[in-house]
């Protein structure tokens, strides 16, 4: 009866042992996912901020890119006016030139 008294004290000792070790492995676990639901929430707002930029530097991009179209359209018309006054100022020296 004696060894079995002990048997049942060395088991009650073990699940109380394994029942501490269990509870530190649930409370390890909800601290871990704790974190990991921080460090998700830190991502997704870093994420949010790199993709605000990201659409403002395409914004900007985009802006710059009409601008430099409206420039180039500018020249082009600057150039073809230069290029029609040319054209006339040749015309008129030409008139000149076949009345002398």
């Amino acid at each position: 009866m004696i060894d079995q008294e002990k048997k049942q004290i060395v088991l009650k000792i073990e699940q109380t042992h394994m029942e501490k070790e269990l509870k530190q492995d649930i409370e390890t676990n909800y601290r871990q996912t704790d974190d990991f639901k921080r460090q998700i929430s830190e991502l997704n707002d870093n994420n949010s901020l790199l993709e605000q930029k990201l659409t403002d530097h395409e914004a900007e991009l985009s802006l710059a890119k009409q601008s430099h179209y409206s420039y180039l359209k500018t020249l082009s018309i600057k150039k073809s006016v230069h290029w029609q006054g040319n054209v006339k100022i040749n015309q008129k020296n030409w008139l000149k030139q076949k009345t002398l």
